[in-house]
């Protein structure tokens, strides 16, 4: 079964029942060597209830989170890219680091990372020029 957001249309349901169903929160996790710890590393606000595409990296012994959050859901309202930053192996994470905050009529895309040389790590986020309303 598949969660709809309340400003689904009847096409936003149709094309999400096309779509596979996968859970990425279930407790059993297949085809990783390691083992592995489940850890929250940021969780809704009042200020953003709805948090998305978290992309991870770990760089030179530091991991770094960063994704874009919106005040209730998807492409509504300010979309600040958000980060946080952790030296112990996710075990805890720095205070919430707004990374960049958009313009007016702007909305930032998720974030990706890159290493540019083996010693400079990059955060790249597109924009949004279209202004979505519901």
């Amino acid at each position: 079964m598949a969660f709809y957001h309340t400003f689904y249309d009847e096409n936003n349901r149709h094309l999400a029942d096309l779509l596979p169903f996968q859970s990425f929160l279930n407790d059993m996790v297949e085809d990783v060597a390691l083992p592995v710890t489940r850890t929250m590393v940021h969780e809704p606000t009042d200020e953003f209830g709805f948090l998305h595409e978290c992309a991870i990296v770990e760089f030179h012994g530091v991991l770094y989170a960063a994704w874009y959050a919106c005040p209730q859901h998807e492409l509504s309202g300010r979309t600040p890219i958000c980060g946080r930053h952790s030296t112990d192996g996710g075990r805890t994470w720095s205070d919430l680091t707004v990374w960049c905050e958009p313009a007016e009529n702007i909305m930032y895309c998720p974030p990706v990372f890159g290493i540019e040389n083996e010693n400079q790590l990059k955060a790249i986020s597109d924009k949004l020029n279209k202004v979505f309303t519901n």
